[in-house]
């Protein structure tokens, strides 16, 4: 399979990321947003992921709220 065109990666990327901010595990919402497993914990592991997140959900400043609206 080829790799996705940039715009198919970005809204891939924003498609993960607001399945992570749902609370989706993060191995579900990488197949569910068809993006690679391991590029899936590159890109959580980078401050990019936070900005994603930041643009899904408007609002929030941090990984914590995150956490908070979890529990």
């Amino acid at each position: 399979m080829a790799r996705p065109h940039r715009m198919e990666s970005l809204r891939r990327q924003r498609q993960f990321a607001g399945l992570v901010a749902d609370g989706v595990r993060l191995d579900h919402a990488a197949r569910d947003a068809k993006v690679d497993p391991w590029r899936a914990l590159e890109l959580v592991d980078s401050t990019e992921f936070l900005q994603l997140l930041c643009e899904v959900r408007p609002g929030m400043t941090s990984l914590r709220v995150l956490m908070e609206e979890a529990a």
